[in-house]
């Protein structure tokens, strides 16, 4: 898409790694297994259950901590239990205001015009964590809404801000998501339980006729293949009667966690190449990947595919684990802050969740 003005991002910030809420590998391995060992032998389980478990329990008891980190690249994760999604986002949203005080003289959250949150954890369906977010911030008059795009859902929060600033000039608008994805999702009852750390984070974006076009977003996309939504879905979480089922929220692939990561390094990734020869972004040392922090493995393999080396292909998975939609902009406000970009680096955003939805931006540090 041809943007009419130049759109950046003047503030950027998460949520602190705190030892306090840090859970590493063996601790998780620990909880599954005490889970699904009593299961494994209930008299309330069906046969049919029981062998379900037991198979789950025999990969989870084959792991080491070691081999984790090998699949995964995880070292530990961030279970935040006495907060809840709008927290993590608010608390992101104001280190990122704070950034953008610093970066723009002019800016001002009152000047915010424009609140897009969403997430794979939302504390309600309704109200919005946007709308939350425009009054826990003293945002007066701001328009607020949420997106549904699971793992996607920073970047296509996003996409909508940049699409709705094309309609004017010195304008701001706030991004934040907050995912507790890690302390709720799953409720340690099988393998994905490794993956997910809570965590949020936030940009704010500002539109201007007068900055330099070259600079800020060059280019995105956003797309859904629905033929595959039965992929991943949620458990536990909407008004379908299937979810009565689940008395905890479950993030579930569905046990085809092997065919997702077959996808995301072979039709994503050729979009994403083809993305980036549409867009005419050539890719030099200077060009990041910045993905979803789905895992080490699979967000390695992507960028190269795109020539990008492991060594810039930039992801908080180590301390981290998968943050879900809020993982993008966390690794952005983690390299941000560390002074790591230069004028004229190229970032190129790429995300992929349930739906099946993918994103992928090009945006050009300023």
């Amino acid at each position: 898409m041809r943007l009419s003005h130049p759109i950046q991002i003047i503030g950027w910030g998460d949520t602190p790694t705190e030892d306090r809420f840090s859970v590493d590998n063996p601790t998780v391995l620990r909880a599954i297994e005490r889970k699904l060992e009593p299961l494994v032998v209930g008299s309330q389980q069906s046969e049919h259950e029981r062998e379900r478990y037991r198979l789950e329990l025999e990969k989870v008891r084959a792991h080491t901590t070691e081999s984790v980190t090998k699949k995964l690249g995880i070292v530990t994760r961030q279970y935040i239990p006495e907060a809840d999604s709008t927290q993590l986002a608010r608390q992101a949203a104001e280190r990122a205001i704070a950034v953008a005080e610093r970066n723009n003289p002019n800016f001002s959250r009152e000047k915010i015009h424009l609140i897009v949150s969403g997430g794979s954890t939302p504390d309600d369906l309704y109200p919005s964590c946007a709308a939350k977010l425009q009054y826990l911030l003293n945002i007066p008059d701001a328009e607020a809404f949420d997106v549904s795009a699971a793992c996607c859902s920073g970047t296509q929060a996003f996409i909508e801000t940049v699409r709705a600033l094309q309609t004017g000039c010195d304008m701001y608008a706030l991004v934040a998501v907050g995912e507790t994805i890690g302390s709720r999702c799953n409720d340690h009852m099988d393998e994905n339980a490794l993956l997910w750390g809570d965590g949020g984070s936030a940009v704010v974006v500002y539109a201007s006729f007068s900055d330099n076009r070259n600079f800020g977003v060059q280019d995105f996309i956003s797309r859904a293949d629905g033929s595959l939504s039965g992929t991943t879905r949620s458990r536990g979480i909407g008004v379908h009667p299937d979810h009565r089922r689940f008395p905890a929220l479950n993030a579930s692939m569905e046990g085809r966690g092997t065919e997702i990561y077959q996808w995301v390094i072979g039709p994503i990734a050729q979009k994403l190449k083809q993305f980036l020869i549409d867009s005419r972004i050539s890719v030099d040392e200077r060009t990041f990947l910045l993905p979803h922090n789905g895992n080490w493995r699979m967000v390695r393999r992507l960028g190269e595919v795109i020539g990008i080396p492991p060594e810039r292909v930039l992801n908080r998975i180590a301390e981290r684990g998968n943050q879900s939609s809020a993982s993008v902009f966390s690794t952005l406000a983690h390299y941000a802050e560390l002074g790591y970009f230069q004028r004229n680096d190229q970032l190129i955003f790429a995300t992929f969740g349930g739906g099946v939805v993918y994103n992928f931006i090009a945006y050009r540090w300023p």
